[in-house]
């Protein structure tokens, strides 16, 4: 974030506990996740919540600015979001693997 990062938090479960413990730390907390996700350049998944199984990620990729998926968990449907049109990366799954940033410029991660 002292690089210029805007943070945006969604939690389904326990955002009030994020804003009470790490509400200081200049992260915008969203009650939706469509606004969380309102001209992002990722996504970035750290929990296991089956509620972001269910999300309609057709209706959230045309929102950001870079379909994007980190997904910290390997716990979303990569072969899903890769063929509605997501770069997916996996922590920890090998291979390498492109993310076009906005710019357009093709970063390896």
């Amino acid at each position: 974030m002292k690089r210029g990062a805007k943070v945006k938090a969604h939690d389904p479960i326990a955002l009030e506990n994020a804003r009470k413990y790490f509400g200081d730390l200049g992260v915008h907390y969203y009650d939706s996740i469509f606004e969380a996700v309102q001209d992002a350049d990722a996504v970035v998944l750290v929990t296991e919540w089956t509620d972001y199984r269910k999300i309609d990620w057709e209706a959230i990729k045309p929102l950001m600015k870079t379909p994007l998926v980190l997904d910290g968990r390997n716990f979303l449907p990569r072969q899903t979001l890769e063929q509605i049109g997501f770069h997916y990366v996996g922590v920890g799954i090998g291979g390498v693997r492109a993310a076009y940033l906005p710019n357009g410029v093709a970063q390896t991660i």
